[in-house]
């Protein structure tokens, strides 16, 4: 077994860890603020918060006085010739003559003005102003039905909030454990070709055999393929936490410094308090 190519990789390995220091870095609480802002559940949550809240509006709505404006057009046959003269000279109810009706907007073939019947169309508009004054309570009863929507759904925004950043920091985690493992990997496949190498030595000096070599060999195609497991596994890690977050995290570092409350709980705690936070509780 040639071990040129595994120490060619290896060294670019080795290297590039110095320059990945100049890269940006993902801290935890960026990755917690991201996932929560990018969330799609969080954000179903809040629109259904804004339309309970309008809901509460429209409801209130209803108790306002409603204006309200019909039309409808009502057409005239004038059959006597003598109807339809005086029309033209001001009849019909006041209407003021041609004049008159031409204000209304409504009057159309005016025919038969000189002694022959015509056909009047009229448009006539009417407004009407209505005020509740008692609905049987039932107002009151969707007030208090849109109110409990409201509740509900701030509720749920809490905990949509809360699953986004346990997804999140979940994700974060793992790629942190797989980061790890691969460098316990890189590290196991140093000292195999360092034995590979040992082995070689001692069979050119007479010391060891060909089995030795053979056998330190396979063990180092052994931690390489670890190593290729362990570096797949980085990757799909990655690619999980930038599914959570709903962002490509690129070549962006994953800092290892993490600022995590401590939290203690004893039996001898009063659980009220956690029993309130339920969400399903509440």
């Amino acid at each position: 077994m040639r071990i040129q190519p595994i120490v060619a990789a290896i060294a670019l390995v080795a290297a590039a860890q110095p320059a990945a220091l100049a890269q940006e870095v993902l801290t935890f609480d960026q990755a917690l603020a991201i996932a929560e802002q990018n969330s799609l559940p969080v954000a179903v949550s809040e629109a259904k918060l804004a339309q309970s809240q309008s809901q509460i509006q429209q409801t209130y709505a209803g108790l306002y006085p409603q204006l309200s404006m019909t039309s409808s057009a009502i057409s005239y046959r004038m059959i006597d010739a003598g109807a339809s003269a005086g029309l033209g000279m001001g009849g019909l109810g006041g209407l003021g003559g041609l004049g008159g009706l031409g204000g209304l907007g409504g009057l159309s073939s005016l025919s038969g003005l000189g002694g022959a019947p015509g056909t009047y169309n009229l448009l006539q508009t009417s407004l009407s102003l209505s005020q509740v004054l008692f609905d049987g309570f039932q107002t009151a009863d969707a007030l208090k039905i849109a109110d409990a929507s409201v509740k509900m759904n701030q509720v749920d925004i809490d905990n949509q909030r809360r699953k986004a950043g346990y997804d999140a920091a979940n994700a974060y985690l793992q790629v942190l454990r797989a980061e790890g493992l691969r460098d316990v990997s890189l590290t196991a496949v140093r000292q195999a070709q360092a034995h590979v190498e040992a082995a070689q030595i001692r069979e050119r000096a007479g010391t060891g055999t060909r089995f030795d070599v053979l056998q330190a060999e396979s063990q180092l195609a052994s931690v390489q393929g670890q190593l290729r497991s362990t570096t797949n596994s980085v990757e799909l890690a990655r690619l999980n936490l930038s599914t959570v977050l709903g962002q490509p995290i690129d070549n962006r570092l994953v800092s290892s410094a993490l600022n995590l409350p401590s939290m203690g709980f004893g039996l001898q705690d009063d659980p009220s308090p956690a029993v309130a936070n339920r969400p399903e509780l509440q």
